[in-house]
């Protein structure tokens, strides 16, 4: 009876001590071959995104200022370049120093297309244009550069170049 009662106070405590993110799910799109597409709008429509959850894909890449050489937890969206320019946008708290990593190919083969990255400690927005091709697909790798524990949440929007107004003729 005192044994029980024993592990029934321990599990009590167990539940009250671990947090509750141990229980959660990864993100949807925690790796790769899961990425979320994104579609190029003018003017940029942003989604909400997180990295809470997740796992690291691949090892960091120093993007910018003060990336954690050990750790990168990272989620993966994707868009098909539909103009010869597109801009890549993240919206982040101020502790999420957000980078964005391009690749081209598949999944299994990626290849480095360039990025983005937070320049200035204290997290915020980044934004950059890439030269693209239309047609091509090309994978974001999205992450906190430092890491930091308590800031997950950003928002993403990839917006091509400006279109010609179908009626801009004389």
């Amino acid at each position: 009876m005192i044994r029980s009662l024993h592990l029934a106070v321990l599990c009590a405590i167990a539940l009250v001590l671990i947090p509750v993110q141990s229980f959660a799910g990864l993100p949807p799109n925690d790796e790769c071959v899961n990425a979320v597409t994104l579609y190029p709008n003018n003017p940029c429509i942003y989604i909400p995104g997180t990295t809470e959850h997740g796992t690291q894909s691949l090892p960091p890449y120093q993007c910018a200022f003060g990336t954690n050489p050990l750790l990168a937890i990272d989620v993966w969206y994707k868009f098909t370049a539909t103009d010869a320019l597109h801009w890549v946008n993240i919206n982040a708290g101020m502790n999420f120093e957000a980078a964005a990593t391009l690749y081209t190919g598949g999944c299994g083969s990626l290849t480095y297309f360039g990025c983005v990255g937070d320049t200035v400690p204290g997290g915020g927005n980044v934004g950059s244009p890439f030269f693209t091709t239309p047609g091509t697909v090309y994978y974001i790798r999205v992450y906190n550069e430092v890491a930091l524990p308590w800031d997950y949440d950003f928002s993403i929007c990839v917006s091509g170049s400006a279109q010609a107004p179908v009626n801009d003729d004389c």
